[in-house]
């Protein structure tokens, strides 16, 4: 299918289907969106009416105005019918279209409200014929066109692209092409008549006939039967040669042509040839070439290509007019051939004396080795003349495998703080296939899973939770071929939480409480992540009551263990997660402090526990030079052992050490007062010191006691007389 047509149809479409469609009548539309046909319709040939019909913006703004399509009919004195577009109410205002001197498929606009058109269909003096009419597109604002041979209007090529034009053809081949000496530049015999024939003195163009042909490769439909046959067979165009002419705006020298109408009836030709290959079933094949009218044609759009495999009466693929058809030219719809077109130029898409760049696609059903050329809609010309048609440069060819790019924009920041959003899956760069498309599907799935409904480019508020992989499946597809590409999105919104080992203090100074740096028993946590501390789980779910100061949090034994919660969260996404560690603290072992014990020798066991200051715990142990009996209480026994310095040792519980408590033992020997003695004195003897009257070895510093109180201390100072 052509770009071009493709293109107005495309326009005429948007328009229609969305504004208004009318025929023209003798009435007045306010619009701002419609397509005026003539009376017969988008479909059928005008009638002999005149017909005057205004049309204002219903916005009061200016108008634009496309006339896409004008066919109308003339008599046999080339009287034809008008067609005139006058700027605002009625015929008085200035003339913007004339349809014997103006363009069609170009913008025109007035900064009136208001047009009106205005046809005449019967002026002459004989009546004229009908034709097929004409469209005009209306708007208010700029509408794009897709046929004024002009980059304009958002067209990302001339009359391609863009949001209301026919994608571009991109006909980049990946494989040779199917047809042979497709620019015709190769003949078989000496340019002039044909061997044997004589053709070529009478019309001075050599015939390339069904069995015989100057063109390498190309058939006509006409079995050569005498010299002067002349139809139906095609016509080869090359100026190398005496007695041909080429046509200027094709390629090289050669060029084919044939007629699609001769004398404006049913009559055609068709051109023929063997592809060098076997077309592949379900391949995409692209078709591009120059056309144009020539030999006084009209323009025509009567231009369709048909592959087949068929095998005719001569035993090839080329059918021949008299053997296979019953002697009828026309091969198409209905006549015995009945050629079928896959391919066929759209209606309108008019072929002129300027050559263009035409380019199709096709979808090979498998199989096909032949092609033929030509005019397959039965019925007479549209123009009610003879068109003709010449081509040049064919190239048919396996067309690439189609790709693109694909991306998602989440046109947004995906994190744990529940704000959903929406995904856009990007698509960009397509390539491959005969033509660039936007023909793109798509699917939305969840974790590998379809989500129902989700057939847009656009995904919206998708809430993302932990391991949640959101992915689209985009099929672009362009002529036969297509692609799936799959592009997902997987956000790291996972938060880990280090676990963190229990901890276990010591009471050391035995004060019931113990002050602790909580980061310091975190664990390594991933750089950049905020760790705060909770006493409970709800508080660090929600990141309420966190512990403050940290790192002097105070545990005392009655709260041993106590259960701290840590909570670790990410900046950047709000995502986090939590964990937990026990605090236990352990009372410190307490073996008193020091003590002291002087004992006699002949002094009773003492327990040595009792002679520690403080508060020792029980179950504790001694040792010092002697072993002590008795356990924890350390029975001291005079005469069984040593004086020393005893340790008391109360074993800690980890991370308590173990407390250590001295008992400083002194022991004495027993007194001595010596044996005793007698002592005669008259009471008027001098006093005498009763120690000295002690016998044995009495020791000094004891004290004296009897009938009267002795003086001189540890001596005992008798005096007579006095004691």
């Amino acid at each position: 299918m052509n770009k071009i047509l493709l293109c107005l149809f495309f326009y005429i479409g948007t328009y229609s289907l969305i504004g208004q469609s009318v025929n023209i009548s003798n009435t007045t539309l306010n619009t701002c969106d419609a397509t005026i046909y003539d009376d017969g319709g988008p479909n059928g040939n005008y009638t002999e009416n005149d017909y005057t019909m205004t049309v204002c913006a219903n916005t009061g703004t200016d108008l634009y105005f496309v006339v896409n399509s004008l066919s109308l009919g003339s008599n046999v004195f080339d009287e034809n019918d008008f067609l005139y577009i006058y700027e605002g109410v009625g015929t008085g205002g200035n003339l913007l279209f004339n349809s014997e001197t103006d363009p069609i498929n170009t913008i025109l606009s007035t900064t009136n409200t208001c047009i009106t058109i205005n046809i005449q269909t019967n002026p002459h003096v004989f009546n004229t014929n009908v034709a097929a009419g004409f469209d005009i597109t209306i708007s208010c604002t700029l509408p794009e066109t897709c046929y004024d041979g002009i980059l304009n209007n958002g067209e990302v090529q001339i009359d391609c692209g863009g949001p209301n034009c026919e994608p571009c053809f991109n006909p980049t081949s990946c494989e040779p092409n199917v047809v042979d000496n497709a620019d015709f530049e190769t003949a078989t015999t000496t340019c002039g008549a044909a061997p044997g024939t004589g053709w070529g003195t009478i019309d001075q163009i050599p015939k390339p006939w069904f069995d015989q042909t100057p063109v390498e490769g190309w058939w006509g439909t006409a079995k050569r039967i005498d010299d002067n046959i002349i139809y139906p067979s095609p016509d080869y165009h090359n100026n190398a040669c005496t007695n041909a002419t080429s046509i200027a705006c094709m390629s090289g020298n050669g060029s084919l042509g044939y007629w699609a109408h001769l004398n404006g009836i049913q009559d055609a030709e068709y051109i023929q040839t063997q592809l060098n290959t076997t077309l592949e079933a379900g391949e995409e094949y692209c078709i591009s070439l120059r056309a144009a009218t020539a030999r006084g044609g009209q323009d025509t759009d009567k231009l369709a290509f048909w592959f087949h495999n068929n095998t005719f009466s001569n035993g090839s693929g080329f059918a021949e007019w008299n053997d296979d058809n019953g002697g009828n030219s026309f091969m198409g719809a209905g006549s015995l051939v009945n050629g079928t077109p896959q391919i066929v130029n759209q209606a309108g898409n008019m072929i002129t004396t300027t050559c263009r760049d035409l380019n199709y696609s096709y979808c090979a059903t498998g199989g096909e080795q032949f092609l033929m050329i030509g005019n397959f809609i039965p019925g007479n010309s549209d123009s009610g003349g003879s068109e003709y048609v010449a081509i040049d440069d064919l190239v048919i060819s396996k067309s690439c495998p189609v790709t693109f790019d694909l991306s998602i924009d989440t046109g947004g920041t995906i994190d744990c703080n529940n704000n959903c959003v929406d995904l856009v899956a990007i698509t960009a760069n397509q390539s491959g296939g005969c033509e660039i498309t936007n023909d793109f599907t798509y699917q939305w799935l969840l974790n590998g899973n379809p989500i129902a409904g989700e057939t847009n480019d656009t995904l919206n508020n998708a809430c993302f939770s932990l391991g949640d992989i959101y992915s689209v499946e985009v099929t672009y597809t362009a002529g036969c071929r297509l692609t799936t590409i799959t592009e997902s999105i997987a956000p790291d919104l996972e938060v880990i939480a280090n676990d963190v080992p229990d901890m276990t203090l010591c009471d050391a100074d035995n004060s019931g409480d113990e002050a602790f740096d909580l980061a310091s028993n975190d664990g390594i946590q991933n750089a950049g992540l905020i760790v705060t501390y909770h006493t409970t789980q709800a508080d660090a779910d929600s990141n309420t009551n966190p512990i403050t100061p940290a790192n002097a949090f105070v545990i005392t034994l009655a709260m041993s263990p106590y259960t701290i919660y840590v909570r670790v969260e990410d900046p950047q996404t709000g995502c986090h997660d939590t964990t937990s560690f026990q605090l236990i603290l352990i009372e410190g072992a307490d073996a008193g402090t020091n003590g002291a014990l002087t004992i006699c020798v002949t002094g009773s066991s003492t327990n040595l526990f009792d002679q520690l200051g403080g508060t020792p715990q029980p179950g504790g142990s001694w040792s010092g030079p002697s072993v002590l009996t008795n356990g924890d209480q350390g029975t001291f026994t005079p005469g069984t052992n040593v004086a020393g310095t005893y340790s008391y040792t109360v074993a800690g519980v980890a991370p308590c050490p173990d407390a250590t408590a001295d008992v400083v033992v002194t022991v004495t020997a027993s007194p001595d007062a010596g044996t005793n003695g007698v002592i005669t004195l008259c009471d008027d003897n001098a006093a005498v010191d009763l120690f000295t009257q002690l016998g044995d070895t009495p020791d000094a510093g004891g004290t004296w006691s009897g009938p009267s109180v002795l003086t001189n201390g540890d001596q005992g100072t008798f005096t007579p007389g006095t004691n």
